[in-house]
This record gives C-alpha cells, sequence and structure tokens, in this order.
C-alpha cells in the first residue's frame, strides 16, 4: 500500500547538510520525551527510539556546522539529555534513490 510521496531533495545544491545525533537520556527513557525533544526543535527531520548505549538517534537538516552547533546546544538545554555524539552525513545512497534512477 501506498502511504505518500517523498521529494528527493539534494542537499548540496540546496546549500543544507544533514546530520545525525545520538543522545541519551537522564533516568528512565520514555518515547514521549524522544518525540517532545524532536518537536521543539524543527531541524529535526526524524527521531528513532534505538536500543544499545544511546536512547535515540536524531535525523537534522541544517544550514551549515554554526547551523548545527545551535542545533546540539538546543538538544542539550533541554535538562532531559546527559549527552550526544554528533555525525554529519558526507554520502548518502539509498533503494528510493536507486530505484528512481537517481546516480
Amino acid at each position: 500500500m501506498i502511504r505518500g510521496y517523498t521529494a528527493v531533495i539534494e542537499d548540496s545544491r540546496a546549500g543544507m547538510l544533514q546530520a545525525f545525533i545520538e543522545i541519551r537520556l537522564l533516568g528512565a527513557t520514555d518515547s514521549d520525551e524522544i518525540q517532545g525533544i524532536s518537536e521543539s526543535i524543527p531541524e529535526i527531520e526524524e527521531s528513532h527510539s534505538i536500543a544499545g548505549t544511546s536512547d535515540a538517534l536524531l535525523k537534522l537538516r541544517i544550514r551549515d556546522v554554526n547551523h548545527l552547533q545551535q542545533v546540539i546546544s538546543a538538544v542539550r538545554r533541554t535538562g532531559k539529555v546527559e549527552g550526544t555524539k554528533t555525525f554529519i552525513i558526507m554520502n548518502t545512497w539509498t533503494r528510493a534513490t536507486e530505484q528512481a534512477g537517481t546516480p
């Protein structure tokens, strides 16, 4: 069943970067807390509760590294985050773009 259609934006041409932030929450992990953090920061496109040493993985769309630092600071200021680890995306491959004929 088709749930929707998605535009695939080439971030480098749009002048945007993408990054992931792993977060560790203080105390017990609650998916509502993760969702609350995500909804309060517009640069967060997706949030995922994960298993492992971190509690969640947040996907960001940001302008540049200065903007990334501002978003990381905003995530940390929520008062619910014990620690973060950040990854800037250099290249992306997905089945959707491969199937659509995009190199």
